[in-house]
């Protein structure tokens, strides 16, 4: 707890969401449980784990939750459909403050958390202050708006991203499926070599 707090007071980033949501955190520790990682429930804000080590990964979803929120950070739900979306980066961005709070956190985004680090070295840590306030909107409002078209379409073929590989760690992927993963890799690196040109960078940088 201490090591997620003091990222976000030194980096000057929200922190009110943390400091609630600390008042009724719920830790459940599973001892030789089939858990292969931590998980966080928003809804019941509850962290179930086995290893020390993935609560920080875990406390930065914490952090970046309101209370009563069914979803963490940029995440949401479709209202129409209830679907899902914006999950891809939004484990990208809480990898990516978790290795900055403590390095010998496991990774278990690495394509995700590379995009996260891209975006905080092209605009800055404070562009991710919409993740901290848990508001998709606010986070994309944060963007100039002249990139605004492509960070929607980074996060929408990102979440495309990490459906695909589920399915290929879990075995049930075809030839066709590794493929695809392969186009959407190559496009969302495109896609951020765009984003971070229109911002006036070198595509060496």
């Amino acid at each position: 707890i201490k090591e997620v707090y003091d990222l976000l007071e030194r980096s000057n980033l929200p922190k009110g969401n943390f400091i609630f949501q600390l008042q009724n955190l719920i830790l459940l520790k599973q001892e030789n449980s089939d858990y292969t990682a931590a998980g966080y429930n928003p809804k019941t804000n509850t962290i179930t784990y086995e290893k020390e080590i993935d609560l920080i990964h875990e406390l930065f979803h914490v952090a970046s939750t309101e209370n009563e929120s069914k979803a963490c950070g940029i995440t949401q739900y479709d209202e129409g459909s209830n679907v899902k979306e914006n999950y891809g980066l939004d484990e990208g961005i809480t990898d990516m403050f978790a290795d900055m709070a403590n390095s010998n956190v496991p990774c278990g985004y690495p394509f995700e958390r590379m995009c996260a680090e891209m975006l905080r070295n092209t605009f800055g840590l404070q562009i991710f202050n919409g993740y901290f306030e848990n508001s998709f909107d606010k986070f994309l409002a944060g963007f100039p708006e002249e990139v605004q078209e492509s960070i929607e379409d980074l996060i929408s073929t990102l979440d495309e991203y990490q459906d695909l590989t589920k399915l290929i760690y879990a075995g049930e992927s075809t030839f066709e499926d590794i493929t695809s993963l392969e186009e959407l890799s190559e496009y969302i690196m495109e896609t951020l070599i765009i984003i971070s040109e229109t911002m006036g960078k070198e595509k060496s940088e």
